[in-house]
C-alpha cells in the first residue's frame, strides 16, 4: 500500500505486510515423511521375490498380503505364482500402524495455521526535498513461527548428563590467531552428554504441536535511511544505511527446566556448526546490530567528456566461532564419567563462543571508475579503467572457527583488480 501523505506528490507512504507458509511435499525430511516411517519405504520401492510360474508377465499373487505365496501353499497363500514372503524394513509399508510415528503427520495434511510461517511488516516514507532530491527511511520487521523441531524419542531429558569445563584449562589463542585472544565472555558450562549408547530415534515435528504452548520465536527488525541526488550538471550521489539484528529463541524446547522430559537436548549437537556441542545458553540469541554502509556517485565532466566513478561500501566482518576440541580426561572430571562413546585419549567438540555476537573486522572497500568518451563520425564508444578495492583491503572473508588454527584465513577479499574496457555504440 502507499500513500500521498500531503497531496503534493512529494511524501509517499508506503507500507506492507505478508505472511508466508512453508510448502510441504512427500519427500523425505519435514513433515510430509521422515526416515523409518512407512511412507519412506514406499519411495526406495519395496521389494519381494516372485517368480513367474505361468509366464504371462503378471504378478498372479496378492501383493497385499506380505506372506509368501504360491501354488504348494494352502488357504489365501495358494497362489498361481510364487511370491516370497517381505520381510525387515519392507514389511512396513504393509503395517496396519504406522511405525514408529506418523507417515505423514496429521499437522502437514489437515487444518489451518498448521505449518511454520513467517510474518513480514514494513514501513518506509519517501520525501522530495528539492527537485532531484530525496530521502528515504523505513523499518522493517520480521518474524517467524511454529517451527520445525526434532526430538529423541529414545532419550529424554533424564538420561543426559551435565557438565562444564574449567575455563583456566583452555590454552592461549594459537598464533593463527594473529594475535586475538578469546573474549571474557565463554561457554564453558551447560554441555549436555547422554548417558547410553542406545540409538537414536528423532521426530520431526512442528513445535506447537510437540511441545504446546511454547513460546519459540526468530525476530527480525532492522531499518534503512538513504538519499538520492540528481544534481545540475549531470551529478549522481546516492547513498544510505542499512541495520538490523535477529533474536531467536529455542530454550522452551530445548531447557529441562522449561519443556520437562521432553527437553529436545539432542538438539544442542550441531545447533550453530554441525558436529561441534553448544552449551544450553545458546539455545537464546540476541545478534549484535550489523549497519552496512553503502554510497556511490558519477559525474561526466563537460566538453572534455571524461567520466568519473566511485562506489563505496562497509559492512560486517564474518562472524567468528570456536569449536574446542576439549580433552575427554577434562570432560570426565565434570561429567563424572568419559563421554559416551569416547576414550580417554579422545577429544569432545565444544563451541566456546555465544552466537550473534563476535565479528571480524568490518570490510571497507572503495572502487573507482575514469572513462574518456570518444565521439568518431556516427559512432560513440567509451573507454574505461575500473580499479577495484583501490586500497588493496586483505580483511578475512572467510576463517577457521577450530580453535587449534582459530581465525587462520580460509578465504580473502578479492584483492586490487585494474579493468579495461572499451564499448562502441553504434
Amino acid at each position: 500500500m502507499s500513500y500521498d501523505l500531503f497531496g503534493d506528490g512529494k511524501t509517499a507512504l508506503k507500507a506492507n505486510v505478508g505472511k508466508y507458509v512453508l510448502g510441504q511435499a512427500l519427500v523425505l525430511g519435514g513433515l510430509a515423511s521422515q526416515a523409518g516411517y512407512n511412507i519412506a519405504t514406499a519411495t526406495t520401492g519395496v521389494g519381494r521375490a516372485w517368480t513367474d510360474n505361468n509366464k504371462n508377465g503378471v504378478p498372479d499373487c496378492d501383493l497385499t498380503n506380505p506372506a509368501a505365496q504360491g501354488p504348494a501353499l494352502a488357504g489365501a497363500n495358494a497362489q498361481v505364482d510364487s511370491c516370497g514372503a517381505v520381510t525387515g524394513a519392507n514389511a512396513l509399508i504393509y503395517a496396519n500402524t504406522l511405525n514408529p510415528n506418523l507417515a505423514v503427520q496429521n499437522d502437514a495434511r489437515y487444518g489451518w495455521g498448521k505449518r511454520p510461517y513467517s510474518w513480514e511488516f514494513s514501513v518506509s516514507v519517501q520525501h522530495e526535498l528539492a527537485k532531484g532530491i530525496s530521502v528515504n527511511g523505513g523499518v522493517y520487521k520480521r518474524w517467524f513461527g511454529n517451527f520445525l523441531v526434532t526430538d529423541d524419542l529414545n532419550h529424554p531429558a533424564n538420561t543426559y548428563t551435565q557438565y562444564s569445563i574449567n575455563p583456566a584449562g583452555i590454552p592461549a589463542a594459537p598464533a593463527s590467531a594473529g594475535g586475538a585472544s578469546l573474549p571474557a565472555s565463554l561457554y564453558t558450562s551447560g554441555f549436555y552428554n547422554v548417558n547410553d549408547t542406545l540409538a537414536a530415534n528423532p521426530q520431526t515435528g512442528l513445535s506447537d504441536t510437540m511441545y504446546p504452548g511454547s513460546n519459540v520465536y526468530d525476530h527480525w527488525i532492522g531499518f534503512d535511511i538513504g538519499t538520492s541526488m540528481r544534481l545540475p550538471h549531470g551529478i549522481i550521489f546516492q547513498g544510505g544505511l542499512s541495520t538490523g539484528h535477529q533474536t531467536t529463541d529455542y530454550c522452551d524446547v530445548m531447557d529441562p527446566a522449561k519443556a520437562g522430559a521432553n527437553a529436545a537436548l539432542n538438539m544442542l549437537s550441531g545447533l550453530n556448526i554441525a558436529g561441534v556441542n553448544s552449551a544450553l545458553s545458546a539455545c537464546h540469541m540476541d545478534q549484535k546490530w550489523l549497519p552496512q554502509i553503502k554510497m556511490l556517485s558519477s559525474y561526466t565532466v563537460p566538453k572534455i567528456d571524461v567520466q568519473l566513478g566511485a562506489a563505496y561500501q562497509s559492512i560486517p566482518g564474518v562472524e567468528m566461532f570456536a569449536n574446542y576440541s576439549a580433552p575427554n580426561s577434562v570432560v570426565q572430571q565434570s561429567l563424572g564419567r568419559l563421554p559416551t562413546g569416547g576414550i580417554a585419549t579422545g577429544t569432545t567438540a565444544l563451541s566456546l563462543l555465544a552466537p550473534g555476537q563476535n565479528f571480524y573486522t568490518r570490510f571497507n572497500q572503495l572502487d573507482l571508475r575514469i572513462g574518456k568518451i570518444i565521439r568518431l563520425a556516427r559512432t560513440r564508444s567509451n573507454l574505461s579503467l575500473d580499479i577495484y578495492n583501490i586500497f588493496n583491503s586483505a580483511v578475512l572473508s572467510g576463517l577457521s572457527n577450530t580453535y587449534s588454527t582459530w581465525l587462520a584465513p580460509t578465504s580473502v577479499v578479492p584483492p586490487r583488480l585494474l579493468k579495461v574496457s572499451w564499448t562502441f555504440d553504434f
